[in-house]
């Protein structure tokens, strides 16, 4: 499977997944030039470079590329890392506080996903993206972590499946 990463950041969850059998290809999306950097650096040190590719980009932006590309193909000879991977299989999210971006939404929803991954710090947000994304997906699993003890913030985990 292959597999598209929004909101990367520095790699916490890309490396990770690099290094299991189960994914053969990663493309992941950061805003943040300092973190695409980090990202392209734990890559590099984690010497899976021909499997995974980090741009800079926004991800509602990257997402309606995506979503033409779709409809009339890559552009030809292109060499832009978002044309490497013809497809994915799984999406994989860790958004801000405020949740997905609009196109970002659109994007999960396209069938192209068998498996979506949204990885959580917002509660609203993230109540409020369920109620759209489930109209297309089903929630599978669900895990709540408290990384922040005494706090009333914690981290979820939601894994999506495509409904049948």
């Amino acid at each position: 499977p292959t597999l598209l990463e929004m909101y990367c950041g520095s790699g916490a969850h890309t490396i990770p997944l690099s290094k299991c059998s189960v994914i053969s290809k990663i493309l992941c999306v950061e805003l943040d030039q300092r973190l695409v950097d980090y990202c392209n650096g734990n890559i590099a040190t984690n010497g899976v470079q021909d499997k995974v590719w980090c741009i800079k980009g926004d991800a509602g932006k990257v997402s309606s590329r995506l979503m033409r590309r779709r409809v009339s193909g890559p552009p030809e000879n292109s060499t832009s890392p978002l044309d490497i991977i013809p497809t994915f299989n799984a999406l994989l999210v860790d958004p801000p506080r405020s949740g997905l971006d609009a196109s970002v939404k659109k994007l999960a929803m396209s069938g192209e996903f068998e498996d979506m991954f949204y990885v959580s710090c917002g509660r609203e947000a993230l109540k409020e993206d369920l109620k759209v994304l489930c109209q297309f997906f089903e929630v599978e699993s669900l895990c709540v972590t408290d990384l922040f003890p005494r706090t009333d913030s914690v981290e979820t985990l939601v894994h999506l499946r495509k409904k049948k």
